[in-house]
């Protein structure tokens, strides 16, 4: 049998699910196709605030011109690191995560339960819809790859291992990853916005406008900063760099790469890569 006739069988088990009692499926290394969708949507005002946290699985928020929320997740089959045949069982459902979603007037939380303490074998994707305005508290996964786009606001961010993704977006940002990059793009930085990003292992790739004016902090122990405006003259005392962007007052930006590189551009060069 190949590898593709394999997994169209696999695909047919899966769709007898609810109609079958026990079914044979045939599983390659990886994530399977999704066992469970959830939605939920509702009014959520401008300025509101967002909190999600789940186990593995990716993340993605995006801003857009609605006064509401809209909330898709695909729970997912954690597959072997090896390929076997495993037999399921129609009442799959009792093992498959749980998501608890609670609104209020202007406050959603999401929260990952599995059937077990570690949540082992928890697998969700989550796809969120927010105003452009919004506050995005305590977005907290395990393992993953986060993008967060098209908002302003406060936006606080924990990831263990994963690569996170910041696409236009303005206010204060507070992210730290364990295992993996970070890559923000900044616009209309204004002196009350504070920028803290911090890696363990892993690079920091952040994009600015040329005009903004800041002040930066950075630290890369086992790496280097590096500054690409040609208008800055980085100073480096005791391991740490630090510049100012513009002669007046501005944000506070402060990036540390314990394992990693962190560089520090403008947006025009993101355009012209485009």
């Amino acid at each position: 049998m190949t590898k593709m006739t394999g997994r169209l069988l696999a695909c047919i088990a899966l769709a007898g699910f609810c109609t079958s009692c026990v079914v044979a499926v045939y599983d390659y290394p990886g994530v399977g196709p999704p066992i469970e969708h959830f939605q939920r949507s509702g009014a959520f005002p401008s300025g509101a605030t967002l909190a999600l946290r789940n186990f593995d699985g990716n993340i993605e928020i995006q801003g857009w011109e609605q006064e509401r929320v809209e909330v898709y997740a695909e729970k997912l089959i954690l597959l072997p690191t090896k390929t076997r045949v495993s037999l399921w069982s129609s009442d799959w459902k009792k093992w498959s995560p749980r998501i608890e979603y609670e609104k209020f007037d202007d406050f959603v939380r999401i929260n990952t339960q599995s059937q077990n303490q570690e949540g082992k074998d928890t697998v969700v994707d989550y796809y969120v819809s927010v105003p452009h305005s919004v506050n995005l508290r305590d977005i907290v996964a395990r393992d993953g790859d986060m993008l967060i786009r098209d908002v302003y606001g406060h936006i606080a961010i924990d990831l263990r291992a994963g690569n996170l993704s910041v696409e236009n977006c303005s206010g204060s940002l507070t992210a730290v990853v364990a295992d993996g990059a970070i890559q923000a793009t900044l616009y209309d930085l204004r002196e009350a916005d504070q920028i803290h990003l911090t890696v363990q292992r892993g690079d920091i790739i952040l994009y600015l406008e040329g005009d903004v004016k800041a002040s930066f902090e950075g630290s890369a122990p086992k790496g280097g900063v590096f500054m690409e405006f040609e208008s800055v003259t980085p100073e480096e005392k005791e391991g740490r760099v630090s510049a100012r962007f513009g002669s007046a007052e501005g944000a506070s930006i402060s990036a540390t790469a314990w394992e990693g590189d962190i560089r520090v551009r403008t947006i025009e060069e993101v355009k012209r890569k485009r």
